[in-house]
């Protein structure tokens, strides 16, 4: 599955499948772990953990994380 990560003024970040561009549809559900909008999500090189940055702190959201948001990501990546 081809992914992409997008950010949004709801302060939530949603994966979405790529794969078929002419069916792109969401995975999971949205996360929501920033006090205001999402202004950037990015993947790391290996393509396994996302990041996501606003005004304040920067989260990064590793895959083998134990917290509240690792297993949402997790979930939202399959």
């Amino acid at each position: 599955m081809n992914t992409l990560a997008t950010g949004g003024q709801d302060a939530t970040i949603r994966v979405w499948d790529v794969t078929d561009p002419g069916c792109v549809g969401p995975v999971g559900r949205p996360v929501r772990h920033h006090e205001g909008m999402v202004l950037a999500v990015a993947f790391s090189p290996d393509g396994v953990m996302p990041a996501s940055g606003n005004y304040g702190p920067s989260m990064w959201w590793p895959s083998t994380a134990r917290s509240r948001a690792g297993a949402e990501f997790d979930h939202a990546l399959g």
